[in-house]
């Protein structure tokens, strides 16, 4: 591929974060002489170019598959920790369970914490669309409360 004028590179950057061509094309380039129309035919012309064109459907690209993996990543962690917590109620929760067992299970507990657990529950609520633009819940008539088992222990 025929490597890109700085402006160019800049050009494209800009391509995908702002609003309209226009726009990329005044951060990348000297418009301070030009008419507005001037502008937008220039701009509307480079992205056909195409370098440009190829270029920022490589950054398109790179974008997109940075996000996909971000985002998998956080939801794997999440359902990591949440399973990990789970795991150690439910040990408390036995009556059968080994002491070194329990002992784990409530360090385990102690670690991620009440707090921890719900965050992950909240961020992979989010994630997945269960709240509306302004951050409240939908409501979908379902509550789920969770509860930490006693188990006759004094805290």
């Amino acid at each position: 591929m025929n490597k890109l004028t700085p402006k160019q590179e800049i050009f494209c950057i800009e391509v995908l974060k702002q609003s309209s061509l226009s726009a990329a094309y005044r951060i990348a380039y000297n418009t301070s002489r030009m008419t507005n129309k001037s502008v937008n035919e220039k701009a509307s012309e480079l992205r056909k170019n195409v370098k440009i064109t190829s270029r920022v459907n490589e950054l398109q690209k790179e974008v997109k598959n940075k996000e996909l993996y971000t985002l998998e990543v956080s939801i794997k962690k999440d359902l990591s920790l949440i399973e990990r917590y789970e795991s150690a109620l439910d040990v408390l929760e036995n009556l059968k369970s080994k002491s070194v067992d329990v002992e784990t299970a409530e360090r385990t507990i102690k670690f991620i914490g009440a707090s921890g657990y719900n965050s992950a529950q909240e961020r992979l609520s989010k994630q997945h669309g269960f709240f509306d633009a302004d951050n409240t819940q939908k409501s979908n008539g379902i509550v789920t409360i969770f509860k930490l088992p006693d188990n006759g222990r004094d805290s």
